[in-house]
């Protein structure tokens, strides 16, 4: 005995020891990664190396050691480079809320702002007579980047000559230059093969004469071209990203590295070395030697934004639900549990407390003395766990928990069987006292909307069925049988039970009125739902049956719907909150007993107008349900949603509350708690009452969440990992190894010190599965106070003569428009090109500086201008004008106007000429301005061209795909054809490198459904769709490439490629710089010779009688 105590207590300090050397070790390894860091967007000169990390740049050597802190800001700094001379730094940086340029003394100092514009401006380097050149999308109509210049001291930035270049790299003696127009390296997609791939393109642009140089399969980016006459760049073509180079005509290519596990990434050149980014780390390749060496660097970073902090939970709200007696709310926020008194008489309480994991969906047991179900990834993987009292221990509630995402746990009015769904699509039911676990239906998408019978007995569940139509079915705890109850023809979802037991509502598609665009041959069916309900027992009456016709007492079961308006309502007093005795206000519902047999036949339509609706939940004798009215912009936006109630005695419902996100009846039926406006309000829920004001208002005053960054981090990316695993569209990975890619990047967490750095760590792991759509973005990042710029709608350039600024365009495509005319053609009739600004707010311009500087935190404000057309303030004129924050709608409408006009002029107006921004709200608006306007016309150029993707393209796609069969006219007037709206003449499609996804589908259908000639280059290549509904505990979105397509031979479409054009033509930079349009004048030229060939003439009116 005396033995074996010993034993045991050696074995506890032998524990105790491991246990605290592992602690210990633990803890140096994580102090020696923070000192390390997360090294990026590195420069050099000499031996001196510039680089980001923890968001500010720092200072380094080649030869290793610690490096200083040169800039300090809550925003990124990033994309640093030095001067030529060594003396300055160039960057991009975060300060007022948008990416701007900066320079800063390469020794440190003050940094001083040089551009001012609301578009991305990124630091490329410097040209040789010692400018910054920098890359934006201020001006372009479209998705790329173009090149400006500025000057150390502040100029007004000058755009170069090329029409697409995001980098460039100069002749060291000569005049030549390498460009690439296309600019890929923010994406997380490796191996990338599609037509978006980066290419060199080298040339003089004095002549202008450009050849491309680079023909692998992949990316070819970042050139730097070296003294030796090579030209060094990155390269993806055998796998990992790599340096290479080539000759600058294209010639002698060579691999230079051949690094193992990770791409290298941000190179530059500083005479023979390149520096670049691997992992987590730097390192330099010297273009002699041809060796790598990796840099030793320690960063001794105060880790600011990884230290803990105090939050607001309320901005991180993702469900709540109410207890059954309806004084405690149950809230999931920032990846914790917290329950809080519905009337502000008790505390708010924390149940949870580790940022290392999620808990969510957490939902009251009843009967279990407060006890609370949840999901949680405190083991690593999702689980279905039970937590009895604040910051008690996590239990596993299954025997047998399988890994994957799991939906929306919901607890049994009895607090015997807790259901949720999973990834799969499945739905499943578990007993809380023996963990065993029955499936109860597979779907064709998340299953999510259920509802437990009063008893708890039934569970009513609607699942999307082949025929994507949702339908209803019954599940029986009891027998273990599910009984579909609804017509499989109509959508039939959003079940809610009577608390009686007596009916079992619901919301069914079965009203199929439409709305018709006579003219356009466009209908949609508007207001599909209705309000019915399911009779459960076979002797109960219809509620709705005429009152004069009312059966008597000892025919049919007394029911209080039957018996007048008098017999509502019976309790309408509040219950009291200061009740301790919680089986007092415990709600004891009577069995409920269903008739299967011939249930669906007694389905009926409640008496209310058809609508769009959902979210249903009862109390006797009423029914709540959220309605949402057409309106906004498109047929796609709502007004509302209103929460509505209806009485079935009155037959008719009342508007409850607006704006209404969502809202909870209590399991006693007595509380109604409504979500506004990020607030929550309670009302009597029988009544049907709620006031919006501080004494109806639950409080949230005081509720703070402690939040450890670096543990959060590290649940961010398990679950970022564990949604691609989970929701990926191929169950194979592409063949990856999923676990052992967790491995090679999971380690890297503990160096992250931003929230930055988790994305581009993220969006690494992202990028090994090479595909498209893979998004990371938002969450919880440091947010610098914006002044955003104001604009007036004019292209501005300084006069060096006068020392002032002119007007050099104005921009008014459409005249009289709300989006399509300059604010200051609005305010001033009188100005036109050649006036001169000369103060703004009675602060005079300066040629010398950059004229947005004055309009900075002028967005959207009246400013004053003062003008004249000449350059002195005598005769000047002062004019009012509000700004606008953006021009982009104004110069994207301008430049449409410009191809139109074109088109027009070189095709003798024979063609028309409609643009496709996307495939959302901007293409709608264009298909409506420009189509129908124009469908009479013998051909038309669709330009698919920087089509930023959407989901509307088969709406378009039915359209020209409607082939015109007849003509109809009265006895004068208009001629019009069958079908409405379809077009009779030729068709000719642009395409190009920036069609991206659902413009792709336009572009590939083109040639499938044979509607025209596809006319370009290659388009984006990607086609695996993504619904990004899964966000992360920080409100982060991420999205998971989870939709493929192919078509009906059987091959996969677009994905990974690109569609094809009919006819390749290429944009090259020169033809662009002299202000070609190759695809256009081909496209052009193709359908004048198509008319020649086939006039599209419409046949004449005939001559002879309809009737023989």
């Amino acid at each position: 005995m005396q033995k074996s105590l010993v034993t045991k207590t050696i074995l506890i300090v032998l524990v105790l020891i491991t246990y605290c050397t592992l602690f210990s070790v633990q803890a140096v390894e994580r102090n020696r990664a923070a000192t390390q860091g997360f090294l990026r967007y590195p420069d050099l000169n000499g031996d001196r190396v510039v680089f980001t990390s923890s968001g500010d740049l720092w200072l380094g050597s080649v030869d290793g050691g610690v490096a200083t802190r040169i800039t300090a800001h809550e925003g990124e700094e990033r994309f640093a480079r030095f001067s030529p001379d060594g003396k300055w730094i160039a960057f991009s940086g975060f300060y007022y809320g948008n990416e701007d340029v900066f320079v800063i003394p390469a020794t440190g100092g003050e940094p001083r702002q040089l551009t001012f514009h609301p578009s991305t401006d990124q630091v490329v380097g410097w040209d040789k007579k010692g400018q910054i050149i920098f890359r934006s999308r201020r001006v372009a109509p479209f998705f790329s980047y173009q090149l400006y210049t500025v000057t150390v001291d502040g100029s007004n930035p000058e755009l170069l000559p090329y029409t697409r270049a995001s980098t460039i790299t100069l002749e060291p003696d000569g005049d030549r230059v390498a460009i690439v127009p296309t600019y890929r390296s923010s994406r997380s997609w490796k191996r990338y093969r599609g037509g978006w791939a980066e290419k060199i393109w080298v040339g003089n642009p004095d002549i202008p004469e450009f050849n491309l140089v680079t023909f692998t399969p992949g990316d070819e980016k970042w050139p730097m071209w070296n003294s030796n006459g090579r030209i060094y760049f990155l390269g993806d073509s055998l796998g990992r990203m790599d340096v290479w180079s080539t000759h600058p005509d294209g010639s002698m290519l060579n691999r230079e590295t051949d690094l193992p596990d990770y791409d290298i990434r941000f190179p530059s050149m500083n005479g023979n070395n390149i520096i670049f980014q691997y992992g987590m780390d730097l390192g330099v390749y010297d273009v002699i030697d041809r060796e790598v060496r990796m840099l030793n660097i320690t960063v001794p970073t105060d880790l600011y934004v990884a230290q803990t902090k105090y939050i607001n939970p309320k901005n991180y709200i993702t469900s709540w639900s109410l207890s059954p007696n309806g004084r405690r709310l149950l809230v999931a926020a920032r990846g914790e549990i917290f329950t809080m008194p519905v009337l502000n008489k008790g505390l708010i309480r924390q149940w949870t407390y580790s940022s290392n994991s999620r808990e969510k969906w957490p939902s009251f047991i009843p009967k279990a003395g407060g006890a609370i179900a949840m999901l949680s990834d405190v083991s690593g993987e999702a689980q279905l766990m039970r937590i009895d009292s604040p910051a008690a221990d996590l239990v596993t509630i299954e025997n047998e928990p399988v890994p994957g995402y799991k939906l929306d746990p919901v607890v049994s009015p009895d607090g015997k069987w807790v259901v949720y769904s999973d990834c799969e699509f499945q739905l499943f039911v578990v007993s809380l006292k023996k963990g065993t676990k029955a499936h109860i239906a597979t779907g064709g998408w998340d299953i999510t909307d259920y509802s437990w019978s009063p008893d708890g007995r039934y569970l009513a569940y609607a699942v999307e069925q082949e025929n994507l139509m949702s339908t209803l079915s019954i599940y029986d705890t009891k027998s273990k049988e599910s009984y579909p109850i609804s017509d499989p023809r109509f959508s039939t979802y959003s079940p809610a039970w009577d608390p009686k037991g007596n009916f079992l509502y619901c919301v069914t598609n079965r009203n199929f009125s439409s709305v018709r665009d006579y003219n356009k041959g466009l209908f949609f069916y508007d207001n599909e739902a209705t309000l019915a309900l399911y009779r459960l027992s076979d002797d109960l009456p219809s509620p709705f049956i005429s009152r004069g016709d009312a059966p008597k007492k000892d025919e049919i079961p007394a029911a209080t719907w039957l018996a007048g308006y008098e017999a509502e309502d019976e309790e309408n007093g509040e219950e009291d909150e200061d009740e301790d005795d919680d089986k007092k206000d415990r709600w004891k519902p009577e069995p409920v007993k269903i008739d299967f047999d011939g249930l669906t036949e007694r389905m009926e339509a409640i008496p209310e107008v058809p609508g769009n609706f959902g979210g249903l939940q009862a109390v006797e004798n009423k029914l709540y349900y959220m309605a949402n009215k057409r309106g906004g912009k498109s047929v796609f936006d709502y007004e509302g949603p209103y929460l509505m109630l209806f009485n079935l005695v009155k037959r008719e419902s009342k508007q409850v509350a607006s704006k209404v996100s969502g809202y909870q009846i209590s399991g006693n039926k007595k509380k109604l708690v409504v979500y506004r406006n990020g607030n929550w309000f309670y009302g009597n829920a029988s009544e049907g009452s709620i006031n919006f004001n501080d004494e109806h208002k639950v409080s949230t005053d005081g509720w703070r969440l402690e939040v450890t960054p670096k543990q959060e981090w590290r649940q961010i990316l398990h679950e970022a990992w564990r949604l691609q695993r989970d929701f990926f569209y191929d169950s194979g990975m592409h063949g990856i190894d999923w676990e052992e890619i967790l491995l090679r990047y999971g380690h890297m967490i503990d160096r992250v010190t931003t929230r930055d750095d988790l994305v581009d760590l993220i969006k690494e792991i992202q990028g090994e599965l090479h595909t498209g759509h893979a998004y990371i973005g938002g969450g919880d990042s440091p947010r610098p106070k914006s002044a955003p710029v104001g604009f007036l709608g004019v292209d501005l350039k300084p006069d060096p003569k006068s020392g002032y600024y002119r007007i050099t365009n104005l921009l008014n495509p459409e005249p009289g428009t709300k989006n399509g005319t300059s604010p200051l053609v609005k305010a001033d009739p009188q100005a036109v090109t050649g006036t001169y600004i000369l103060a703004v707010n009675g602060r005079k311009t300066d040629a010398g500086k950059n004229i947005l500087r004055l309009f900075q935190d002028q967005s959207g404000k009246e400013i004053s201008l003062t003008l004249n057309e000449k350059p002195t303030l005598k005769g000047s004129r002062e004019v009012i004008i509000r700004t606008i924050g953006s021009e982009n709608r104004l110069r994207y409408l301008d430049w449409v106007a410009q191809k139109q006009e074109y088109v027009a002029e070189h095709s003798n107006e024979k063609i028309a000429y409609l643009q496709l921004p996307n495939m959302g709200g901007g293409g709608l608006s264009q298909i409506g301005r420009d189509y129908y306007s124009q469908r009479t016309m013998p051909a038309m150029i669709v330009d698919d061209r920087y089509n930023g993707g959407g989901n509307i393209a088969e709406y378009f796609l039915k359209i020209l795909d409607s082939k015109v069969w007849a003509v109809q006219q009265g006895r004068r007037g208009s001629i019009d054809v069958k079908p409405h709206g379809g077009f009779f003449g030729h068709i000719a499609v642009l395409c190009n490198l920036e069609t991206f996804s659902d413009g792709e589908t336009f572009a590939e259908a083109t040639k499938r459904l044979n509607i025209g000639k596809l006319i370009g280059t290659r388009t984006w290549g990607g086609w695996v769709w993504i619904s990004s509904r899964h966000p992360l505990v920080d409100n982060a979105f991420i999205s998971e490439p989870e939709f493929g397509g192919w078509g009906l031979e059987g091959d996969w479409l677009i994905e990974g490629h690109g569609a094809e054009p009919d006819v390749e033509i290429i944009n090259d930079p020169a033809s662009e710089m002299k202000g070609k349009d190759k695809q256009l004048d081909y496209a052009i030229q193709y359908l004048l010779d198509e008319l020649e060939r086939d006039p599209r003439e419409l046949p004449k009116r005939p001559t002879g009688k309809i009737v023989k």
